[in-house]
């Protein structure tokens, strides 16, 4: 299968998905000019070539071109003093513009356009009824998650930021690859937002703003460890037109990769989104689980135990702890347990909560599951249930411990004794 993997751990915006996406393109030029061709008014896509911390990939930029089209400005959050001085002159297609995030907080635009607006434009455009519809459903979201969160009518709601030309321009551009790569499933890795507060033109507001929120409502996100908005409300809202499922990568033999980086330069990690494209590994694995690992040191039993007990509320499948010498000296234990995905955050959170433990690593395993059920069955001892477990052309029965304890204690003997005497009859 042709599967699309999104890195977005780091973050996304549309212009970082476009920068990926064409960053893996064989032959990018050739779609950059057929996109400047189209006559998007006012506005030039340009690529450029980035590398930052061993990873390489492309920058993606908007320039204004036309003197014609009614100047976009867009005032970024900054102290009083400096924003009077820049006022008005920081326009939104300025190459040399700064960001303090990469959500772009701001206050106020000379022209803020209503979703009718976004419509018109991407209706002037030549696109096929597949893009054009892809990129209208993406503004729609936008702007009932915005609408709902300021408590107003969708058709008067000024879309601000999103609005503006160069991020019309960039959804449009992601709907046109996307559908040229025609991938057979996108999958996404879980989405990070940024932290602290976000500077907007309704106040300052918590990570995730209130709109953001409504977009990945039922999505799986994060905070990550970047202060600052990293999720755009436009990279959101492409996620959700076009990923099948959000998870950890799955196994694919990659093809083409590419990265696509932002403006602001991250205190934590690489402002960058990252793609990937390739076949499915095809396994006899029918399912996955997570796994989830941490260095312990001065646990004591007692706490060990709580701890498992709160993860089998979690539905672990298995929790374990083996010892560990560490390289500069010392001594300690490494707890590991395995878990539904779905689960495996829930599981993460009671070991921090329960132990010494300072992370929890975390990895997505492919399973070979078979199917177990609990039966009755008539012995000479009496009535005996066993677990039976089948699949992979594998049969496997077992008497349950309580059982094999009841008719030792009855019969007064081991409980090898009994397991041996209830085996022969199963």
């Amino acid at each position: 299968m042709n599967t699309l993997f999104i890195d977005n751990r780091m973050g996304i915006s549309g212009a970082k998905l476009l920068g990926a996406l064409l960053d893996m393109m064989e032959a990018p030029e050739t779609f950059i000019r057929r996109f400047n061709d189209m006559g998007f008014k006012g506005v030039k896509l340009e690529k450029h070539a980035e590398a930052l911390k061993g990873i390489t990939g492309s920058k993606v930029e908007f320039i204004r071109v036309s003197s014609n089209i009614e100047e976009e400005y867009y005032e970024y959050e900054a102290d009083d003093d400096q924003e009077k001085e820049d006022k008005g002159r920081r326009s939104l297609f300025s190459r040399r513009r700064q960001e303090t995030s990469e959500g772009n907080s701001h206050r106020s635009s000379s022209r803020h356009r209503r979703l009718n607006d976004v419509k018109a434009i991407i209706d002037d455009l030549p696109l096929s009824g597949k893009i054009r519809k892809r990129a209208i459903n993406i503004y729609e979201r936008i702007a009932a998650a915005s609408a709902a969160a300021n408590k107003l009518d969708i058709n008067e709601l000024k879309l601000h930021r999103t609005g503006s030309r160069d991020v019309i321009a960039s959804v449009v551009g992601v709907c046109m690859i996307m559908d040229e790569l025609e991938p057979e499933s996108v999958v996404a890795s879980p989405i990070a937002t940024g932290t602290g507060y976000a500077n907007t033109y309704r106040g300052i507001m918590p990570i995730p703003i209130p709109a953001l929120q409504n977009i990945l409502e039922q999505t799986p996100y994060s905070s990550g460890k970047e202060e600052g908005e990293i999720c755009t409300l436009e990279g959101a809202a492409i996620l959700r037109e076009y990923v099948d499922k959000f998870s950890d990568m799955p196994e694919i033999v990659v093809i083409k990769s590419g990265a696509g980086f932002g403006n602001r330069e991250f205190r934590t990690g690489v402002n960058c989104t990252r793609v990937f494209i390739g076949q499915v590994v095809a396994t006899a694995a029918n399912s996955s689980v997570t796994e989830l690992e941490a260095s312990l040191f001065d646990d004591s039993a007692e706490a060990l135990k709580l701890t498992g007990e709160k993860l089998a509320a979690c539905g672990a499948i298995e929790a374990f702890t083996l010892p560990i010498s560490m390289l500069t000296g010392g001594t300690g234990i490494l707890l590991r347990c395995i878990c539904p995905n779905e689960r495996a955050d829930e599981a993460a959170g009671e070991i921090l909560r329960n132990t010494s433990a300072r992370s929890v690593r975390r990895a997505v395993t492919a399973a070979y599951d078979t199917e177990s059920v609990i039966d009755k069955i008539t012995t000479s001892v009496g009535e005996i249930r066993v677990l039976k477990t089948t699949g992979f052309g594998v049969t496997k029965t077992k008497p349950l411990a309580e059982d094999v304890a009841k008719v030792a204690r009855e019969r007064n003997i081991s409980i090898l004794q009994a397991y041996e005497m209830i085996i022969k009859e199963i």
